[in-house]
């Protein structure tokens, strides 16, 4: 009878730990982190727990606009944080509706990590101090420049919840947006988003987003010493300030993209707005390089129906990914990148999503080229990998 009951003890022993490594896996997986496809992950936001359990889940009543997401904390003690990553540089007003049910004061802040993951400002937005009352809260900051990524962050150290509504990120340099603004609308949607492409080739598209960045240079170095053409997408503030290096990418035969003025949830901004951050970077590209983009590809791969249609009617192709690196994570490694670009998933028709800011991606990009090459991979564009499409 005692073997029988130690016996049942390792077996429930054995199954908490499984189900353990199952959360924690699942509130690692990138896809989760980046493209909020299950609780932990809800609309973008992740969560990392030091005790209790947090978890965040859709509001759809919310507290102004319906848009707003309730962040539960369980669990004596707690203490841990829902946050939700964006890469905005430069001066930005933060906003939002709040409100919180937890016994102690709840903080809502920014966390700015360099391209190391390192933690380089926390700058305070609000403080929930009266429990049930419905805060707004509105900030103008200043992200530094070189910040890779910033966390939006709720820290809570009680038991109960928080309710985030109607949050907005917007730069405070936008260019001015004419209340006459006419947003072009399409009868039907017909394009689609491309996440790979089925090629009986073996071709295989490594694509950069959020650029042209300091670090560029030197992934053009490492590729023309591999003779490889990449697919850059570009911010157009970016472009702006880095015109120089804009023109040379294009020079050496590289492929580039729009990837939207200043890196906004498309979300969580008006039409009027979207279709700014869209025609903009396409004139500042054009304007400065002298090539129009044909590919677009949103921040966080965040596609509204508006932004569709934004797309089809300029003639935009919408690029999505089928791996993803999170070269962007703060717990990401070198080794970890070179696994995921590697892995399984990597496929003939394969479109790889890294980040031009990042040194760890540079650092993982020789072995990620030997290995593919060693299985017999070529690189290409993604504008050649659909024409390469069966």
């Amino acid at each position: 009878m005692n073997k029988h009951i130690e016996l049942k003890n390792i077996v429930s022993l054995l199954l908490l730990i499984l189900a353990s490594t199952a959360t924690l896996i699942a509130q690692s997986d990138p896809n989760i982190l980046r493209y909020g496809s299950c609780d932990h992950g809800g609309k973008g936001w992740y969560t990392w727990t030091g005790s209790g359990s947090i978890k965040v889940e859709s509001d759809p009543v919310g507290l102004h606009s319906g848009k707003g997401v309730k962040i539960i904390a369980e669990g004596n003690p707690i203490k841990g944080s829902a946050s939700m990553p964006f890469s905005y540089r430069g001066e930005v007003t933060v906003s939002g509706y709040a409100l919180t049910t937890t016994d102690t004061p709840t903080k809502i802040s920014l966390q700015c990590f360099d391209s190391n993951s390192e933690t380089i400002a926390w700058i305070d937005l609000a403080f929930l101090k009266t429990p049930g009352e419905n805060t707004r809260f509105s900030k103008t900051v200043l992200i530094p420049e070189n910040a890779s990524k910033t966390n939006l962050a709720v820290n809570l150290s009680s038991t109960g919840y928080v309710r985030v509504d109607d949050l907005k990120i917007t730069p405070t340099d936008l260019p001015d947006e004419p209340s006459s603004i006419e947003v072009p609308t399409v009868d039907e949607v017909t394009i689609n988003r491309i996440k790979s492409v089925e090629t009986d080739r073996p071709l295989i598209a490594l694509t950069f987003d959020d650029g042209p960045n300091d670090l560029s240079p030197q992934y053009l170095d490492l590729f023309a010493q591999e003779n490889i053409k990449a697919t850059f997408f570009w911010k157009g503030r970016n472009v702006e300030k880095r015109p120089e290096l804009a023109k040379r990418i294009v020079r050496e035969g590289h492929e580039v993209g729009n990837h939207s003025y200043s890196h906004p949830r498309f979300n969580q901004i008006s039409h009027a707005e979207a279709y700014r951050q869209v025609i903009d970077t396409q004139e500042i590209i054009e304007e400065t390089t002298g090539v129009t983009p044909t590919l677009f590809r949103a921040p966080y791969i965040l596609y509204t129906p508006k932004l569709m249609e934004i797309l089809q009617s300029t003639g935009l192709q919408p690029i999505d990914c089928s791996v993803g690196v999170s070269d962007w994570h703060s717990d990401t490694t070198v080794q970890l990148i070179i696994e995921r670009a590697t892995s399984d998933k990597t496929q003939p028709g394969t479109i790889i999503l890294m980040h031009d800011w990042s040194t760890k991606s540079l650092d993982a990009l020789p072995a990620i080229i030997e290995i593919l090459r060693d299985r017999g991979y070529q690189f290409v564009t993604v504008s050649e990998l659909i024409a390469a499409r069966k």
